[in-house]
């Protein structure tokens, strides 16, 4: 076998099967939809993709005729839109070119972190295999314990975690980091921000659900004015909206 590498209850389910849903339609209507090639200066069609594949490891393979193609690492009903439009075809010979394109277009559907061709004798041709690590979908995203009435739907925004874009570790770092600083500007500076994350694997979603502890409120103490204003203590505390507690 020789291998050719392409980089390397109730509401939330239904919103998860909804999330899924426009996964694969939009797999269907264009497979680059989700694609997020790892450097910036690389487009979909040419990101970690072996431009090389070349003939000398085609040995033994090439012009063999492909006898089956098979795909391993996401749910075979994710992939099945992706048969149709690979370069390479069952019953057809197996050439360089055909399978870099193949690997293209696997590669830029998105549903891939990673993606190898791997090819074995079959009879008198060739099996090929798609193998690679699936990539992941934020899901729902959810806020739970912070004081007041509505800051919980405030945080939950300025985590920046849309449903339907790729998932990466970092990315929980930085939405906790961006929850702090609203509940700073909201007078809570100690806050605990916990999370957990539920991931669907046949959907290629992870839910993520911070727990929040919002800590002691500071409140305004003594206001005291130096210099001369051009007016009172009192009228400054109550134009500068600073009262005590």
């Amino acid at each position: 076998m020789r291998a050719w590498k392409a980089g390397d209850p109730g509401t939330r389910r239904k919103l998860r099967i909804l999330l899924a849903g426009v996964f694969l339609l939009a797999c269907a209507a264009s497979p680059r939809l989700w694609c997020q090639a790892p450097d910036a200066g690389q487009s979909p069609d040419t990101a970690d993709v072996d431009e090389a594949a070349p003939a000398s490891s085609l040995e033994g393979f090439a012009g063999l005729v492909v006898r089956r193609i098979d795909f391993e690492g996401v749910n075979a009903d994710r992939v099945q839109a992706l048969r149709g439009r690979l370069a390479v075809k069952a019953g057809e010979p197996l050439t360089s070119t055909v399978l870099t394109r193949s690997l293209r277009t696997v590669y830029g559907s998105g549903l891939f972190e990673t993606v190898d061709a791997q090819a074995q004798r079959e009879g008198d041709g060739v099996a090929l295999t798609f193998a690679g690590t699936a990539r992941t979908f934020v899901g729902v995203v959810s806020v739970y314990g912070a004081r007041g009435a509505t800051i919980n739907t405030q945080l939950q925004r300025a985590s920046r975690l849309q449903a339907g874009t790729r998932f990466t570790p970092p990315m929980i770092d930085q939405a906790v980091e961006r929850m702090k600083q609203v509940l700073a500007d909201n007078g809570y500076h100690e806050p605990v921000i916990a999370h957990t994350l539920t991931p669907h694997p046949q959907d290629q979603l992870v839910d993520i659900a911070f727990q929040v502890t919002s800590g002691p409120q500071a409140r305004v103490g003594d206001v005291q004015v130096s210099g001369d204003p051009g007016m009172s203590a009192a009228a400054f505390r109550r134009y500068a909206r600073l009262h005590a507690g």
